[in-house]
């Protein structure tokens, strides 16, 4: 039987149950038709998943009991940050699902020069969160990312700048950013920013460099953004997992 996953700010148990009422009662009961006794996954953020089973379900509210807690290996060993330039709403979505997948520690949101301005409300900021806390649920993750921004570049770079795996995709580099990070001298934490389409103007490179920021490049074909951030987070996912 397939077990479903939840992500919930906080899991007050009292004596090891735990009642969840809305949405995923909702959810449980008339979407994906759970019963009493089937397992359910539940996880706060804190790196530890609670096994659960129903012992009653209902349209207002289930009520679960906790068999156990587990703390799986399925985050990565260091921070991986990602700064990306604002997208329209759905591209910048199905990048925030996907980086949230590879295990993206932060998703930070950029503000170019070349950004089109899209209109940065906080429902759209609210729905990034969703999407984000869903797929971390699809995933087996056991953290949601963190969201940040919108910020500008000098505001990323005043950040980010002072780090020595800090990395801003360019398409005139030389350097490749698999090879920039098997060269790298911090183990803890990457960053990579990816600007907008028509990527970032000569002088926000100049500003970033000048900060320490080192320039690289994703390969000899032009990528549309949201892939130039995925791509460039499997890269640095899998150096931070292969210890590298």
């Amino acid at each position: 039987m397939q077990r479903y996953r939840f992500y919930l700010p906080e899991l007050p148990f009292q004596d090891e149950e735990l009642v969840v009422t809305g949405d995923i009662a909702r959810q449980l009961f008339r979407v994906l038709r759970r019963r009493p006794g089937d397992p359910v996954g539940l996880f706060c953020g804190d790196g530890r998943e609670h096994d659960c089973r129903l012992l009653s379900v209902g349209v207002s509210e289930a009520r679960l009991h906790r068999e156990g807690v587990r703390e799986p290996a399925v985050e990565l060993p260091g921070r991986l940050e990602v700064a990306l330039s604002l997208l329209k709403a759905d591209r910048l979505e199905w990048a925030a699902q996907k980086l949230t997948e590879v295990g993206v520690t932060r998703l930070v949101l950029l503000r170019a020069a070349r950004t089109v301005a899209l209109g940065e409300s906080g429902t759209r900021l609210g729905r990034l969160r969703r999407v984000m806390v869903e797929a971390a649920e699809q995933s087996g993750r056991v953290r949601v990312p963190e969201l940040a921004g919108p910020l500008g570049v000098d505001e990323v770079v005043a950040e980010f700048g002072a780090e020595p795996t800090a990395y801003i995709a360019c398409e005139d580099a030389s350097l490749p950013l698999a090879r920039a990070l098997a060269s790298r001298r911090s183990r803890e934490r990457i960053v990579v920013l990816v600007g907008p389409e028509g990527g970032f103007t000569p002088a926000e490179v100049a500003h970033t460099l000048a900060c320490g920021v080192r320039p690289v490049s994703l390969g000899g074909r032009t990528l549309r953004a949201e892939t130039a951030a995925v791509t460039a987070a499997v890269l640095a996912a899998s150096t931070l997992e292969g210890g590298g």
